[in-house]
Order: C-alpha cells, then sequence, then structure tokens
C-alpha cells in the first residue's frame, strides 16, 4: 500500500464525519458519540457494481459483484463476487453520521461507514491479505434513496462502489 493512499484513506475516514459535524454546531462534549454515529436503517441489498481506481485493474478485475446483503439495526453481513471473481463474505457494523430528508419530497440520503471484516480476498488485494483469517476494513459510504429504494456508493480505498438497496421501516 503506497504512502499517498494510506495519507488519502485516512482523510477520507477522518474527514468525512468532521465535515458534517461542523455543519452540526455538535460540542466537543458529544464529538466521540457523534464519530461513532447512530446503527444504520436495516436494509436488503441487491446488486453491486465497481470502478477499480487503477488503470491496470479496470483493465482485468470484476466490475459486476452480484452482492447480496442485509443490514439489521446496524449490522450486516453480505456474500459476493469479489474483483477476482472469488465469493467473499462480509460483516461488521454499519453505522450513519449524518441522515436527512431532502426538502419535502420523498428523497432521502445518509453518510456513514461501515467497519468490519472480509473473508475470500488473497494477495493480489495486499501483500499480507491472504495471510489473515479475515481482512479488517472502515469503508465510508453516500446512501440516496427516493421512499424505500435507493443506492450506496461507497469508496473502498482501491475502488468506487455502487449498489442497490431497499429500506425497511
Amino acid at each position: 500500500m503506497s504512502f499517498k493512499r494510506v495519507i488519502l484513506s485516512g482523510l477520507l475516514v477522518v474527514g468525512f464525519p468532521c465535515s458534517v459535524l461542523a455543519g452540526d454546531g455538535i460540542s466537543a462534549h458529544n464529538l466521540f458519540q457523534s464519530l461513532i454515529g447512530r446503527p444504520d436503517s436495516s436494509k436488503f441489498y441487491l446488486g453491486m457494481f465497481t470502478q477499480h481506481i487503477n488503470p491496470n485493474s479496470q483493465k482485468k478485475d470484476n466490475n459486476v459483484n452480484n452482492i447480496v446483503g442485509v443490514n439489521y439495526n446496524g449490522l450486516f453481513l453480505g456474500g459476493f463476487s469479489n474483483s477476482y471473481g472469488k465469493l467473499t463474505v462480509g460483516f461488521g457494523m454499519q453505522r450513519d453520521w449524518h441522515e436527512s430528508d431532502i426538502g419535502q419530497s420523498h428523497w432521502h440520503y445518509a453518510l456513514g461507514y461501515r467497519l468490519g471484516a472480509m473473508i475470500g480476498y488473497d494477495n493480489r488485494l495486499c501483500h499480507y491479505c491472504g495471510d489473515l483469517p479475515a481482512v479488517p476494513f472502515i469503508i465510508p459510504y453516500l446512501h440516496l434513496s427516493y421512499k424505500r429504494v435507493g443506492v450506496e456508493v461507497q469508496y473502498a480505498y482501491v475502488l468506487v462502489s455502487a449498489s442497490f438497496f431497499y429500506r425497511f421501516g
């Protein structure tokens, strides 16, 4: 992993909540609780598409990931075909830093993160990934939905992905 990517990933993970919190007028007393976020609403995920950032990966890696997943009260579990065509299972917690309705319409958005681990990657993802039973991750996301149907966009260090969801409740 290059130094630039480590810095960029760190800035995105720290920058997302700080930019949201700055506009909300949250005191330093509540900063830690705000950074942790609130459990994301329950969702069912189906279908995921990926755009790899590295031009070499764009030519050879899988871009249709066929995700099936669920988030229940802030805990998620999902299976998908990873960039190398191998079945991968991801699990962990999902939290929103900020969510809001857009005007008086049925549109809604949320900004948050996923913290968890994935089983199914090897050394092609990183030089030590094949040696770990599960690869840890933290991924920022943005949800945009109309009524209960929406799309999630997330940044994951070497790619940007979009998946579709149905929001319960």
